[in-house]
């Protein structure tokens, strides 16, 4: 794929096609767990192997509605929702500085 910028500038760069069934499967295949789903008031989130520094989740209308960013970069984050309303939740996870993970919850 080539990529032409309006400065002129063009960037060439593969591209991969990843075809999952659901978004289960693409939670599974990245390592990132979100469960249970749907959640009524308390939402675990694990990163396989890696160390969690950062959470967001942003509700369906991409307003902010929690962020931590743990002092012990655990494996497994607990996280109330029982302040949140029902509906369909987008969480961000980073490790280290790096943005790791999508992923979709429904607040039951």
């Amino acid at each position: 794929m080539e990529v032409t910028y309006a400065n002129g500038c063009k960037s060439k760069s593969a591209c991969a096609q990843q075809v999952f069934d659901s978004a289960g499967d693409l939670l599974e295949n990245s390592g990132l767990q979100v469960y249970p789903n749907p959640v009524l008031d308390l939402l675990n989130v694990k990163l396989e192997s890696q160390r969690i520094s950062r959470i967001v989740i942003y509700n369906n209308l991409g307003s902010l509605v929690y962020e931590l960013e743990p002092n012990e970069n655990p494996e497994i984050l607990s996280i109330s929702t029982s302040g949140l309303a029902h509906g369909i939740y987008h969480v961000m996870v980073w490790s280290g500085d790096q943005k790791k993970l999508k992923g979709i919850f429904v607040k039951k």
